[in-house]
């Protein structure tokens, strides 16, 4: 068996991806130049060695586009002397060549392309010589799909050059969400918007440039809150500038207009601007410029002879007010320098010299934003149209090295391949998912028990439809020794472990050729996944006896001993593997050891109790030491057992049974669920310094649960259910569009046979009717908007559809299925959307009890419903930690399964035309934040929580690099931008205020800090602490109306979390030492009001939903009130 090492790997090919550009020519080529090979010439600077050419993009390649995550080349063929263009993908090699993935023909004349949709699976593709705006489906390079074609027969402009529409470039805004089209031929800057999962795009209205300017590339800067486009126009030489804002849709604002050497300097006669291009920090700006010839520069090959250069022309970027100032007008390095890239470091410009076939890389100086001398050049055949960087994660290049070796092969650690990956798929639950971009070999890598493996696909699959597959294994690893599965969050340092391997690395690398011998039938320990690979827990690929390694032997792991050495009688010694342990390792490694040391004080006791017994003894049992909620201790026969009021044992079962959450070791290990008692709701603030003064009655924490219980039930559900069936098929399309996105617990790929099932039983009996009832509830409800805009009194949107489903779900309460569970889970949905929490939770225990049926025996849930099991599960988990979060309930012990259920993965079904999507990104992104929301709260706010004042930093560090690492791995259509404005995708914006909610209570600690002793604001990280807590406080309620685009799942959760924010706020204006670090995120003290009074207002319209939040509405607008009065007296009390 081959045995492969990423250095090895990575050692054999030769460059480092950052060393190679690839050039086209219209010589029909595609070159790869190693920069740091160079040889001397006759001229002053070295020649680049060109290390590869590839000519399947013959015949006028015009375009690169790389997709530096997967490491997958896109070639753009203008067609010149063909009928048509085309366009190519390739895998790029370490070596430097391309092997070609598939190609496709197109419309005539494409010059530009970009990536666009969800996880950049789409391509765009501009057509200068066609007039056509095309769009194509990339998620298999080797099968590419079109999309749309637009061709444009729009009036042209009024120069020669403007015989036809010319479409000359396709670039993506900041946000992801449009595309921009400069067209040449008609004085226009083309404007799309586009489903980011369809690719379908959508006209809206362009924006009129100068007549006769001839539009022909843009470029974006971000600076801060503000976005800039820069247009550079062909014919008329200039440099147009616009501000760009977001409402309904993109907006573009001339902001000026200068020639393309810069305002006020003369733009030579017969010059043809080309390309622009913004500096990776968006504090800088380049441009070239063709038939000027106005420097002469020493040859690259003849020193001693002169050659003619057209200009690149240098700018900075004015942070307040997007203009450009001029900085330099340098020699291009030749003739006609029609585009040209600058590298990451933003140390390199690399141009391309079309008409003498010439690349030449020129020095920069990042800071400064200056050009410097050239570095070294290379002559191409034929004339250059296009040069970029390779700037690939070392990752992907090698993984595609790694799909060729034999299926089951172990390659890195995950700590190795964290590290140099650049862009992951999703990170989520323990593992990152990446598919291999080689659709030939149909491969898909994956990280069961730490590690990443390749297997085969079906051939009919596409990479991007395998999600890969967690390893639910690491539930068996032992939960006292070693790394927890859940260490520093798991998915944070399993995948982006920040600090190197340890020295010794190496030796987990390796795997005897028996660890994979299929013997799955014979060791309970293994199990296969549907695509036939075996697979072993954790401490099975790393951990093997010093006796079972000696004689090559496949080693159980059993403790004491392995089966092997107890039928040898030998000694079983295991050499355990060394580990790096970072922070947060340390934080679970020093919590089990408490938990193991009470554990051992339990046993202890009761051996003491035993023996007392024995002895006649009649003194009364000693309580034991409390783990979680449960007395928890370990009978003779190791299972553990809780010690009841007689002081005997009394055993149950360990992780097997139900509601043994707070039983035993799982609570104790598992960090990512929700502690059974914690400081973190809302509520618990009215008890801190300050805040108190402003809320000076005492609420009981159990207040809010009483205040649901004392709540009057729904009316209609009394009353003899009657639904209209006319308008279903508007609600099953708005459930699909608008619901399932939030639960991705309904298969579209099924629907259509539930439904028939459904109508054909009259919508009265069985499992399908009680499903379609409320997926109907739900897509009305979906079209209704915010419910607290409802008019007092009216029936909410959907409330005839659950009726009609509440009275079918007595007849799922004893049936212990997937789809019994399904109904529960949706009847709870709606509920949370009416915010009724408490009549959710009940829904939800019923839910989690039939799942923890099925999860004690895997066997009872067949493969074509194991999907649909997950994906309950994890709503359910979902749900109640969001109710946990904010009331004291029970836990309905659904938790202990956590870390043995997998990932969702994709519905499947035999409907060819679904009526929707499966779209999984934000359920897997809403898991992933979830699991780090119930960390923060056990290592932050747990009872007897480990961070305490003095060790807080680390821990803080540490959340808040896990959840920087969770925005990072967001697919692009779900990463929203951190602008202060209203963003317009309720996903994007949902996930935002998520992210800023668990940015506050990561750092909230440090306002609890300054509250009780101001001093502690004169400590630098408390200072900074503070700061970021408040300024997530603030963003979180800036824009009120925001917190409508969660108004299916959030509710009742988004009321509680602002009246949070909003006393955090409030309190922290009562403090000298954090009043100026709040009014620092405002333009002044009246925009800080009116924040809080938008609070106040939105609150108080929520109030007539429950119950709950009427009493916060209340405290909150109470507490205003004494805040104004008490800084008032405050301002009129005169200083001494």
């Amino acid at each position: 068996m081959a045995r492969l090492s990423l250095a090895a790997l990575l050692l054999a090919s030769g460059a480092a991806a950052s060393d190679l550009l690839y050039v086209t020519s219209y010589a029909g080529t595609i070159t790869t130049l190693n920069m740091t090979a160079t040889s001397p010439t006759g001229g002053k600077y070295p020649a680049i060695k060109a290390i590869a050419s590839n000519t399947g993009c013959k015949a006028s390649p015009s375009w690169l586009t790389l997709d530096h995550g997967d490491a997958v080349l896109y070639c753009i063929d203008e067609g010149l002397n063909t009928p048509g263009g085309s366009l190519s993908s390739y895998r790029t090699n370490t070596d430097g060549t391309l092997t070609q993935l598939g190609k496709t023909t197109t419309a005539g004349g494409p010059v530009s392309g970009v990536f666009y949709g969800t996880n950049g699976h789409g391509f765009a593709m501009a057509h200068y010589g066609g007039s056509t705006f095309s769009t194509w489906d990339i998620s298999n390079p080797a099968n590419i799909k079109n999309v749309q074609s637009i061709k444009f027969t729009d009036p042209t402009g009024p120069k020669p050059e403007q015989d036809a529409p010319h479409p000359h470039e396709a670039v993506l805004d900041p946000t992801g969400k449009y595309l921009i089209v400069p067209d040449l031929g008609t004085d226009l800057i083309r404007l799309f918007s586009f489903d980011a999962r369809t690719l379908k795009t959508k006209a809206l209205t362009p924006v009129k440039a100068k007549s006769g300017s001839g539009p022909r590339h843009v470029a974006f800067a971000v600076k801060g809150a503000k976005t800039y486009m820069y247009l550079i126009t062909e014919l008329g030489n200039t440099i147009v500038g616009y501000e760009v804002t977001y409402g309904k849709s993109i907006n573009l604002k001339q902001i000026f207009d200068i020639g393309a050497h810069g305002e006020g300097r003369p733009v030579p006669n017969n010059a043809a601007a080309s390309e622009i291009v913004v500096s990776p920090d968006n504090k800088f700006l380049i441009a070239s410029s063709r038939r000027e010839n106005i420097y002469k520069i020493p040859s690259f090959d003849d020193k001693s002879q002169q050659i003619d250069s057209d200009s690149i022309i240098n700018f900075s970027i004015d942070d307040n007010t997007g203009k450009l100032n001029f900085l330099q007008d340098l020699p291009a390095g030749g003739r006609f320098p029609r585009q040209f890239s600058i590298n990451k470091a933003g140390t390199k410009v690399a141009v391309g010299i079309q008409n003498d076939g010439r690349v030449v890389v020129i020095k920069r100086d990042p800071k400064s934003g200056k050009l410097g001398d050239f570095e070294s050049f290379a002559n191409v055949e034929g004339t250059i149209t296009s040069v970029i960087f390779d700037e690939s994660s070392a990752c992907p290049r090698a993984l595609t090295e790694a799909s060729r070796v034999p299926v089951g092969t172990r390659i890195w650690t995950a700590a190795e391949l964290g590290q140099c990956f650049a862009r992951v798929r999703a990170h989520l639950h323990g593992g990152v998912y990446l598919s291999v971009p080689d659709p030939t070999v149909h491969g898909v890598v994956y990280r069961p028990n730490g590690r990443w493996r390749v297997t085969t696909a079906s051939p009919t699959e596409q990479p991007s439809q395998r999600c890969a597959r967690r390893d639910a294994s690491v539930a068996m690893a032992p939960k006292s020794k070693g790394k927890s599965s859940s260490a520093s969050g798991g998915e944070a340092s399993s995948a982006f472990q920040r600090s190197p391997p340890s020295a010794d690395a190496g030796s987990t690398l390796r795997l005897d050729d028996d660890d994979l011998d299929d013997g799955s039938s014979s060791n309970p320990l293994k199990r296969r996944f549907d695509d036939g690979v075996v697979d072993y827990p954790r401490r099975r690929a790393t951990i093997a006896c010093e006796v079972c390694r000696s004689r090559k032997s496949r080693c159980d792991g059993n403790r004491p001993k392995c089966k092997l050495c107890a039928e040898l009688g030998a000694n079983c010694v295991y050499r355990e593997p060394g580990v790096k342990l970072d922070v947060g390792d340390k934080i679970i490694i020093e919590q089990l050891n408490r938990i193991e040391s009470m554990l051992q004080t339990s046993m202890s006791q009761q051996q003491q109790q035993q023996q007392q017994g024995q002895g006649g003894i009649a003194n009364p049992p000693q309580p034991s030491p409390a783990i979680s909620s449960a007395a928890a201790v370990i009978s003779p026969d190791g299972h553990f057992a809780t010690a009841n009021s007689a002081g005997t044992t009394v055993p149950i079962i360990l992780n097997g049974g139900l509601g043994t959450w707070g039983s035993g070791a799982a609570a104790g290990t598992n960090i990512s669920t929700m502690p059974k008692h914690h400081t973190n709701a809302a509520f618990h603030l009215l008890q801190w310094p300050l805040i108190r003064d402003l809320v000076p009655r005492q609420y009981d924490p159990q207040v809010l649960v009483q205040l649901e219980m004392d709540r009057e039930p729904l009316h209609s559900l009394a009353k003899t259910p009657a639904v209209d069936l006319s308008n279903t098929q508007a609600y099953v399309e708005a459930y699909f569009e608008k619901v399932n996105v939030w639960y991705a617990c309904v298969n579209p790929y099924t629907w259509k046979s539930h439904y028939r099932a459904a109508l054909s039983n009259g919508f009265r009996e069985g499992p399908e009717s009680c499903i379609v009832l409320l997926v109907l509830a739900l897509g009305q409800a979906s079209l209704g908007g915010q419910i607290s805009r409802l008019p007092r009194g009216a029936d909410p949107p959907g409330l005839q559809y659950f009726t009609a489903a509440w009275s079918l779900l007595p007849g799922m309460l004893t049936a212990n299925n997937a789809v019994a569970a399904q109904c529960h889970l949706l009847a709870a949905a709606y509920l949370f959307y009416l915010a009724r929490p408490l009549e959710a939770w009940n829904l939800l225990g019923s839910a989690s009890a039939k799942l923890q049926l099925l999860l004690m025996s895997p066997a009872r849930i067949s493969p074509g419903q194991k999907e649909l099991v997950e994906r309950i599960y994890w709503n359910t988990l979902l749900f109640e930690s969001d109710l946990l979060a904010e009331l004291d309930l029970p836990h309905s012990g659904v938790a202990q399964f956590e870390e043995e259920v997998g990932l969702p993965s994709g519905f499947e079904g035999d409907d060819h035309d679904p009526v929707g999507t499966d779209e999984l990104w934000y359920f897997l992104a809403e898991i992933a934040l979830r699991r780090l929301l119930n960390r923060v709260s056990q290592l932050l706010y747990a009872e007897d929580a480990f961070a305490k004042t003095s060790n807080l930093e680390p821990i803080v560090r540490e959340l808040d690099y896990q959840l920087t690492q969770w925005y990072e791995g967001l697919p692009p259509a779900l990463q929203f931008s951190f602008a202060r404005v209203p963003l317009q995708d309720p996903v994007q914006t949902v996930l935002k205020l998520r992210y800023y909610a668990c940015k506050v209570i990561i750092y909230r600690p440090y306002i609890h800090c300054v509250l009780q002793d101001a001093r502690a604001i004169m400590e630098p990280v408390v200072r900074d602490g503070c700061e970021r807590c408040l300024d997530a406080s603030v963003r979180q309620l800036e824009h009120i109306s925001e917190h409508h685009a969660g108004h299916m799942p959030y509710t009742w959760q988004g009321a509680l979390s602002m009246a949070s924010q909003s006393l955090l706020i409030m309190g922290a204006t009562m403090s000298p030492s954090l009043q100026g670090l709040v009014l620092k995120l405002v333009p002044d003290r009246s925009a800080l009001d009116k924040i809080i009074k938008d609070v106040i207002d939105e609150i108080g319209r929520y109030a007539i939903l429950a119950p709950s939040i009427n009493l916060a509405a209340d405290i909150v607008k109470e507490a205003e009130v004494r805040r104004r009065a008490f800084l008032s007296v405050g301002s009129e009390t005169p200083s001494s």
